[in-house]
């Protein structure tokens, strides 16, 4: 640790643990990993979205009830848990990228638009119509050349 961190720290009143988890935290391999991290969800975010935003039919926004979806049985059942799988990983990147460099809300979007969750459709579109996210999924469309989202 740099000996001005040590200096901080040492002034510093901190409440009890406090201390412990920044020592742990402000360690260089772990300063590396999550640099190495946040460029790497940097990297999914700008390269995965615009890819999943061009595949959405053009009035995935429109539909007020969500698409029928039939029951899941063998292939189809490990389809989903694989998708919910990837909605975690987007969840999580997203939630992350609200802090690191990246397009959180649109990611979160994202995660939720592949989840399987009641309500789930209602949600995307709330976040869907915020008027920057709105540009956001237009902006991609249009540089993909696709015809825009309906609402």
């Amino acid at each position: 640790m740099s000996g001005r961190l040590e200096s901080w720290l040492a002034a510093a009143e901190l409440p009890p643990g406090v201390e412990a988890v920044l020592r742990a935290v402000l360690r260089p391999d772990v300063v590396a990993a999550l640099s190495f991290a946040s460029v790497g969800l940097f990297l999914l975010s700008a390269l995965g979205l615009p890819w999943i935003v061009l595949r959405l039919p053009e009035d995935y926004f429109a539909a007020t009830e969500p698409f029928p979806r039939p029951r899941a049985h063998g292939a189809r059942w490990a389809w989903r848990v694989g998708r919910n799988l990837v909605a975690a990983a987007f969840f999580v990147a997203g939630v992350a990228m609200v802090l690191l460099p990246g397009q959180g809300l649109l990611t979160i979007a994202v995660a939720i638009g592949l989840a399987d969750l009641p309500g789930k459709h209602r949600v995307v579109r709330a976040i869907a119509f915020r008027p920057t996210v709105w540009r956001a999924l237009g902006a991609i469309r249009r540089r993909g050349g696709r015809p825009p989202f309906r609402r």
